[in-house]
């Protein structure tokens, strides 16, 4: 989880859940919870990587080690360019491994945490389009998607 410490995960893990509430609501469990990239990512078919578009070089490094090129990198959001950032990134630091990256071109919820084990969810976006980047030489191709 972005800017969550260990000490802010604890009250999450030591309830096994976080309570959504607003435009979905429900009880989410909680498998796995940790501030280690390589152990969030680790077996993962799809990584998400749902931190602000300014986040990203802090996080571009230990992905380029942490992915492999059989896993997806979907942005979410990714609507400021931030799959041509990670393609960028990735190109000298990757031996020109294959990479798998599409981005959302807008947010696919908003949501805030309300208490340390409770997430609002006040808006949904029921279409937004998606960018799919084809190889490292950025080839876009673009794609709707109903979330």
């Amino acid at each position: 989880m972005c800017t969550r410490s260990e000490v802010r995960l604890a009250t999450i893990r030591d309830a096994g859940a976080i309570k959504i509430t607003g435009a979905v609501t429900g009880v989410a469990r909680i498998a796995m919870l940790t501030t280690s990239l390589d152990e969030a990512v680790d077996g993962a078919q799809i990584v998400a990587v749902t931190v602000p578009i300014p986040a990203l070089p802090h996080y571009a490094p230990t992905l380029v080690k942490a992915t492999t090129a059989k896993q997806l990198l979907w942005l979410n959001p990714g609507h400021s360019g931030g799959a041509l950032y990670l393609a960028a990134e990735f190109r000298p630091r990757s031996h020109d491994r294959e990479l798998r990256i599409c981005q959302l071109s807008t947010a696919s919820h908003g949501s805030r945490m309300t208490t340390p084990t409770t997430v609002g969810v006040f808006r949904l976006t029921s279409v937004c389009g998606t960018r799919a980047l084809a190889d490292l030489q950025c080839h876009p191709h673009s794609v709707p998607v109903r979330v």
